[in-house]
């Protein structure tokens, strides 16, 4: 009974073997075989054409692996390519030959070789790095040294030094925002005089509002106050239900608000926040009769519904998922949004 059943289980196996044997002998000879289509052919020839004469950097060019369809649909201005044979592709050869990239003397060329001499680089690097023994720490990748490459266009070359030149003023502008003292969202009017020089009128604009104006986002005033000592991003607080509450808390209620510049950053609980709100809405005028004193709904763009309604909510949220989310190990933000979503629409019709 064995013997039968080991005989019938060597057949199958034999089975199985043959029949994957002859998939693969079939689909490697079309996969590695030379074409036998005139298309074929011609493609294979015209990226041959290039590898031979630009060497394997010409593969780093734009649009390189769609050259043939360019070649078709642009110079022949055909829908199909079946008709193409090598006698067409000869002559386009034979033309672009005389193109600058191709004089190992053009700047085209030096560009072409200076590409392929970076990712090389790149390649070595990565290589290195990849047969180190795990656990050494990181090198940095590699030193790469500017590449003078002069335009053959000396208009164009003019237009983009003056461009390059306006957007180095601009940002030789904008950087002492970055350092000069601020009253909330806005640069300290005791210090606007130091802006007197400075002509542009964007920057002034910058000056009123830093959280929506200023180009240097992490350098906004209300991200820099919720990521200082002690606030819910400090590492002794990013890993704990207070901090995550807390970020929850910013970014979608007070952001870029006045509650945010005159309370502690980190809630500890919902309980907190309750308590804080009642405090300052007992010591400051405008907060008793203005919401936005807590929450911004047009700060991130058009007018929402977010308020400050919403915080029991999050603070449920946080309560209720925060355990589950940190057990998680290295969970990607794809995994994360799918996770959220489907927990969100498993509980409620709205979503």
């Amino acid at each position: 009974m064995y013997h039968v059943k080991g005989s019938l289980l060597t057949t199958f196996c034999s089975l199985q073997v043959k029949a994957l044997s002859s998939v693969l002998s079939s689909t490697l000879s079309i996969i590695l075989g030379y074409p036998q289509k005139p298309h074929s052919v011609a493609q294979s020839t015209l990226l041959r054409f290039f590898i031979e004469n630009l060497g394997e950097e010409s593969l780093l060019l734009a649009n390189m692996y769609y050259i043939f369809t360019h070649f078709v649909g642009v110079v022949l201005k055909v829908r199909s390519c079946r008709k193409v044979n090598l006698t067409v592709c000869s002559c386009f050869m034979e033309d672009i030959c005389h193109h600058p990239i191709f004089d190992k003397t053009s700047n085209h060329n030096r560009v072409l070789q200076a590409m392929g001499k970076v990712y090389g680089q790149y390649v070595d690097h990565r290589a290195d790095h990849n047969g180190k023994v795990a656990g050494q720490p990181e090198a940095s990748l590699p030193a790469v040294q500017g590449i003078a490459t002069p335009m053959e266009n000396p208009a164009a070359l003019g237009t983009t030094s003056s461009k390059m030149q306006e957007a180095l003023q601009f940002i030789r502008n904008t950087i002492p925002l970055v350092h000069m003292p601020t009253h909330l969202r806005s640069v300290n009017l005791a210090h606007t005089t130091e802006m007197e020089g400075v002509s542009c009128k964007i920057i002034h604009q910058m000056s009123t509002n830093l959280d929506c104006y200023l180009p240097f986002r992490e350098k906004a005033p209300s991200v820099q106050h919720i990521r200082q000592v002690g606030g819910p991003f400090d590492s002794d607080n990013l890993h704990t239900l207070p901090g995550f509450f807390s970020a929850l808390v910013f970014h979608v209620v007070t952001f870029s608000t006045l509650y945010l510049f005159s309370h502690a950053p980190l809630l500890q609980s919902l309980d907190t926040w309750e308590e804080s709100m009642s405090r300052i809405k007992n010591t400051v005028a405008k907060a008793s009769n203005d919401w936005w004193y807590f929450c911004d709904p047009m700060v991130y763009g058009m007018a929402t519904r977010r308020s400050v309604d919403i915080v029991p909510s999050l603070w449920s949220a946080a309560e209720g998922k925060w355990m589950l989310l940190s057990n998680n190990d290295q969970i990607d933000f794809r995994k994360f949004y799918h996770w959220l979503v489907k927990d969100t629409l498993d509980k409620s019709s709205k979503g």
